[in-house]
């Protein structure tokens, strides 16, 4: 019982300390929207059609993160699609990326970005960025590599949105009112998901933007912290 209790007092912990020098912004706001506007679809639709939603998306991230390898290994093979984009990047990206919150082992990078390029170019991640060429060449892959994986993302997303339809056109909204208590719940939750999603995939297009409100809006969000959780989770 012990160390239970005491997992669950550093768990507490790690969110206060992730939270604390965080404030509610815009960003909270469309996020809290989002996971809002999901609960109401979920206690409108029921239980059964929420958590095939939220199953649907959870599934539609590792389908993402498989398939967007081949299609980048098709596109270097013909166009040189990571190479082009990496040389324009470079020239484009003298502007970034801003270095408010560096992690230390990836300066240039926001934690959370850093955890990415980790997942998503491994191979750069883990030498030594020391110069604005190595960082411009990093930030460049990973915005490649993450560009075609919400690409696939959405796609998924969309065509399992698509033959949810219709089931639940044929399954109708009637249901016993604990049903669609739970579809809130699933609801929330699957706003959730998508929020953390969103919120990632921004940050690192934020790489093509220079430091300003936007990106300060974005890193100083409650949403950072709790992003920067998540990853944490699955590392």
């Amino acid at each position: 019982m012990q160390p239970f209790l005491m997992s669950k007092l550093s768990i507490s912990r790690e969110i206060c300390n992730a939270l604390e020098g965080n404030e509610m912004s815009w960003v909270d706001l469309a996020c809290l929207t989002v996971m809002l506007w999901c609960a109401a679809k979920g206690y409108l639709g029921g239980l059964r059609g929420a958590l095939l939603h939220f199953a649907m998306t959870l599934l539609a991230l590792p389908a993402a993160f498989y398939f967007h390898k081949p299609l980048l290994t098709f596109l270097n093979n013909e166009w040189h699609f990571e190479a082009a984009f990496v040389a324009w990047y470079t020239r484009f990206g003298q502007t970034v990326p801003a270095l408010g919150q560096a992690t230390g082992r990836v300066p240039g990078l926001s934690a959370q970005a850093a955890q990415l390029a980790e997942l998503f170019a491994p191979e750069l991640a883990a030498l030594s960025v020391s110069t604005q060429e190595s960082l411009l060449l990093l930030c460049g892959t990973l915005l490649a590599r993450i560009a075609a994986f919400a690409a696939f993302f959405l796609f998924f997303t969309v065509l399992a949105r698509y033959f949810l339809s219709f089931a639940d056109r044929t399954e109708g909204v009637k249901g016993v009112e604990w049903q669609r208590l739970g579809g809130m719940l699933m609801g929330l939750c699957h706003g959730f998901a998508l929020s953390v999603v969103s919120w990632l995939l921004c940050d690192v297009a934020l790489m093509l933007f220079p430091s300003g409100a936007l990106v300060e809006d974005f890193r100083s969000s409650y949403m950072a912290a709790v992003s920067l959780l998540i990853l944490d989770l699955f590392r």
